[in-house]
């Protein structure tokens, strides 16, 4: 017998007679997403890994000319990039498959899974404000528990980048002179909420809050 082809043609090959353009395009298809998850059975060798998600890269791009209407293999190579951790092209990438999707009045999922994959490249590098907005548009097209949790996790970490930015000692000074100056001009209230948030941040700091009660200077 002939030996198996290999390659990216070699492992899409399909039948001949009627249909056999629809079942080639199915028969690529599931051949280039087995190759995709045979890289992430790799994960104990980054390099046979990085090589197999390449192959699947090269595969998809191919598919991708053949059917440039089709965001699948888009999202597809999306994916590839993201597990490459090249996440400027992989969001370049998720950009394309939405424009080209909206073009052919692609599914829903389809829309939000290249929304959501946005939103992880934004994660992953701790940009969490875009990653959100990501995430959000993407449950706009189509609600998926995951992505909400995603989206919960960034608004916590957000949170707590939001908090570690107050707690700077700097801020805590810069909100005492603001009450300060609210307090010389008679705006008690205004003062009272700039001398809280001194005093909230210096108490998270493990300092006494009490100079911030004496009369301004």
């Amino acid at each position: 017998a002939p030996p198996r082809p290999t390659g990216i043609r070699g492992g899409c090959r399909g039948g001949a007679g009627a249909g056999a353009g629809a079942r080639r395009r199915q028969h690529c298809q599931n051949w280039r997403i087995r190759v995709y998850k045979a890289a992430g059975k790799l994960k104990k060798d980054p390099e046979a890994k990085a090589a197999k998600v390449k192959e699947a890269l090269a595969a998809f791009t191919e598919a991708a000319e053949i059917e440039p209407t089709n965001m699948a293999y888009l999202n597809n190579r999306a994916a590839c990039l993201y597990e490459l951790k090249q996440y400027e092209d992989c969001r370049a990438e998720c950009k394309k498959a939405l424009e080209v999707g909206r073009e052919n009045r692609a599914d829903f999922p389809m829309l939000a899974k290249a929304l959501a994959r946005e939103g992880n490249c934004y994660f992953d590098e701790k940009d969490y404000k875009a990653a959100m907005d990501c995430y959000e548009r993407a449950q706009m097209e189509d609600y998926q528990d995951s992505v909400h949790m995603k989206n919960q996790k960034a608004k916590k970490l957000q949170k707590k980048l939001d908090a570690a930015e107050f707690l700077d000692e700097g801020k805590s000074e810069e909100a005492k002179a603001k009450g300060n100056e609210l307090f010389k001009a008679g705006d008690f209230q205004g003062s009272l909420k700039h001398y809280t948030e001194a005093i909230a941040s210096v108490a998270h700091s493990h300092s006494s809050p009490h100079h911030f009660c004496a009369k301004p200077q």
